[in-house]
């Protein structure tokens, strides 16, 4: 910001009056601005931010396993019996709480709880037996 007020104390000899020095004063922020925007500087900060969220992702390699992970575990879900897969399948792909599954399996809290439980334990004995790498 300081930058352009001494450009602006720097050229106020050419300012002819035309406008109010207050746009005047406009004209070069913006045009300092401009040209900051098409400075290699700014263009090489962009590139390291752009480089520093191509390092955040995972590789394509891990991205894949994890996929594959999952389909794993929502076939292992869809084997299990009903009352325990579709409380499974609420609570953890639909994200509603046990209350809300109560409500829409139109049974106690508890049960919902209980099943809960009982359906993990379920899938915990399930991924052991299929030896997948599941990471909790």
């Amino acid at each position: 910001m300081s930058k352009i007020y001494i450009k602006f104390y720097n050229s106020l000899h050419r300012f002819d009056g035309r406008s109010t020095l207050k746009t005047y004063l406009y004209r070069i922020a913006v045009n300092e601005s401009l040209n900051y925007l098409r400075s290699w500087h700014h263009r090489k900060i962009e590139v390291r931010e752009l480089i520093e969220t191509v390092k955040k992702r995972f590789p394509a390699e891990e991205e894949y396993f994890k996929q594959e992970q999952k389909e794993t575990l929502q076939q292992l879900i869809q084997i299990m019996p009903t009352k325990y897969r579709e409380v499974l399948w609420l609570y953890y792909y639909n994200d509603l709480s046990v209350a809300e599954i109560a409500f829409i399996l139109k049974c106690a809290p508890h049960t919902v709880k209980t099943r809960l439980a009982r359906g993990r334990k379920l899938a915990k004995l399930s991924i052991e037996e299929s030896e997948i790498n599941y990471e909790y």
